[in-house]
């Protein structure tokens, strides 16, 4: 007769935790995100079970799943967090050169400004007397 197998810490059997552990040593050796097809197929194991053990990982934070069209890519959790320090350093240095480009583009303005105000202090005053008071006639 069949006996159920006691369960482990967290109500996991002993399979299911050399599962997450054989799911575990296989995506950090992975140095690009792996599907769980691709996981499936390399542990020999049901893609059904690679999903729920990876979803549970998931869960602990022990790994990192996003799904795109329709199917779950997995990465170990610190590769996610240098993504994101990547991606943060990379707005970092976009931001200071996007800041930089402006600051020239504002003071090109400002000097051109300096410029044009300069040129017209030195252009002399035309004359301002009407043809009218230049007649003798009142100036209104």
């Amino acid at each position: 007769m069949y006996k159920k197998s006691e369960k482990g810490v967290g109500g996991i059997t002993r399979k299911g935790m050399r599962v997450q552990e054989l799911l575990l040593e296989r995506i950090e050796k992975e140095e690009y995100p792996i599907s769980t097809r691709q996981l499936a197929l390399a542990l020999q194991l049901s893609w059904h079970t690679v999903q729920e053990y990876c979803l549970k990982l998931q869960l602990k934070k022990k790994i990192h799943g996003c799904r795109i069209a329709g199917s779950y890519l997995w990465t170990k959790k610190e590769a996610a967090s240098q993504k994101d320090n990547a991606s943060d350093l990379l707005r970092t240095l976009l931001d200071e050169q996007l800041n930089e480009q402006l600051n020239q583009e504002i003071n090109n303005e400002i000097r051109k400004l300096r410029e044009e105000i300069a040129s017209l202090k030195q252009k002399p005053r035309e004359n301002r007397t009407t043809a009218q008071f230049a007649a003798g006639g009142e100036n209104k």
